[in-house]
């Protein structure tokens, strides 16, 4: 079976990898002549040094996701499936049942292979989007403006989602230890409910205005180990496949660069919808109710995709835990080092089950109620013992940054209100909503 399965299959995969380093590199040579010369016309402008910036059209990346997603999922289905194959009839010859664990492999296989179908009908019925920049580059203390086109009209009766986002590519390890990941930096996200352009019936156009705080990082690709890359996301739930759209944009301290630009954000009134606090808040479940006496109370759900995956994770963990114990010759090493993580992972799992926060804003002071369901705990804080009400990052989960609303005290001791708000907007109206119930007008320490 290893003869006629597994060879056959490696041959086949190695051809197919030798064939793609091959093109890969003598579109990355012709790429590379192109950014020399852009970088030796422009030395000290590092957002003129790309093709797409100079223009300020910025192509979306739906089509290199495709040959990405089909890439990789090749490359794992060809090893996995060959392999369980290989051995499924001497693990049940042998009745050593529990290494059936590798079936998990063919199976995350079947997702990959779901996610390249999905890619490919996405970039057939949209095809490629374009951001096309109001000037160029997205500023530091300033703005990212411009407008998304698309190759086909998009009617969302549930308008579009537009994201920025400042992320760390990096890459750390070496040798079979070596892997890539992202950390979210900065994000935010904006909800556009019309079209710049709705007579149109060829295509769309997607208004985009971010404000970019100061003290942000600026876009830096030096180091290929450690990137500062900034991405625009746009995404529209439509019937079938969804809408979705990826574009890296420059984004760079210039001299129009200032610590306390503001952003008129009228530019956007008649694109979006006019909100009050239950609207503004209901993409991230969060109610607000009026109370009788003109204060408000805030609850916050449980965030039920995160579970989910926290979930799955804690099963695969637990599956490979099992695994390696009903190993007499696994390396007792790997044997501690995944136990020691698994009672951190169920936490994980309970908190995010089990955590509700609610609070309460009236009479000059917020009232804070936290903690798993049965164990929560009450604080209340009044205007005059509190300096600062300020938004930390809590956490990153996938691709969504979590923030927290922090009360630094005037004795310096810092009190969470709120944990895991996946929206910086949402953050920002919450904290106002604070302020106006605690009378920030007459509290200059607020």
């Amino acid at each position: 079976i290893v003869d006629i399965i597994i060879f056959p299959s490696v041959a086949f995969l190695f051809t197919g990898i030798g064939i793609g380093i091959i093109i890969y590199g003598i579109i990355t040579i012709k790429k590379a002549k192109i950014y020399v010369a852009l970088q030796q016309e422009n030395p000290d402008k590092p957002w003129l040094q790309k093709p797409d910036w100079l223009s300020g059209k910025v192509r979306s990346s739906n089509k290199t996701m495709v040959y990405f997603s089909l890439f990789f999922t090749l490359f794992w289905n060809l090893i996995s499936w060959p392999v369980a194959i290989a051995f499924i009839p001497e693990i049940l010859k042998e009745k050593n049942y529990v290494v059936l664990f590798v079936l998990l492999f063919p199976i995350i296989g079947i997702g990959l292979l779901i996610w390249f179908v999905i890619s490919l009908v996405r970039w057939k019925k949209y095809g490629e989007s374009i951001f096309v920049m109001e000037s160029v580059p997205g500023v530091v203390g300033g703005a990212l403006k411009g407008i998304i086109l698309t190759n086909v009209n998009i009617k969302s009766d549930d308008g579009y989602k537009v994201e920025l986002d400042c992320v760390n590519k990096y890459t750390s390890g070496t040798g079979k230890s070596r892997r890539t990941a992202e950390r979210i930096l900065w994000q935010d996200i904006r909800f556009i409910k019309r079209e710049a352009m709705e007579d149109d019936l060829t295509k769309s156009a997607i208004p985009v205005l971010f404000k970019i705080p100061f003290e942000v990082r600026e876009t830096n690709e030096e180091n290929s180990n450690n990137k500062i890359i900034w991405r625009l996301k746009i995404s529209a739930e439509m019937p079938g496949v969804d809408y979705s759209a990826h574009f890296e944009v420059p984004v760079f301290k210039t001299e129009d660069s200032k610590e306390d630009f503001e952003l008129d954000d009228s530019l956007l009134n008649k694109y979006i919808e006019k909100t009050t606090g239950d609207s503004l808040l209901k993409s991230s479940g969060i109610i607000s109710e009026e109370l009788i006496n003109g204060g408000i109370r805030f609850i916050f759900p449980v965030s039920w995709k995160q579970v989910i995956i926290i979930f799955v994770i804690v099963i695969f963990w637990s599956a490979v835990v099992l695994f390696l114990w009903t190993r007499k010759n696994a390396p007792m090493i790997l044997k501690i080092i995944f136990s020691t993580v698994m009672p951190f992972l169920i936490y994980r799992f309970f908190d995010l089950l089990l955590y509700r926060s609610e609070i309460t804003i009236q009479n000059n002071s917020v009232s804070i109620l936290n903690g798993w369901i049965g164990f929560r705990s009450g604080k209340e804080l009044m205007s005059s013992d509190i300096s600062e009400i300020k938004i930390e990052k809590n956490s990153q989960s996938g691709k969504i940054l979590f923030h927290s609303i922090i009360a630094v005290k005037k004795s310096e001791e810092k009190i969470v209100i709120v944990k895991r708000i996946n929206n910086l907007q949402h953050a920002e109206y919450i904290i106002n909503e604070i302020k106006k119930g605690m009378n920030y007008g007459n509290n200059n320490t607020l």
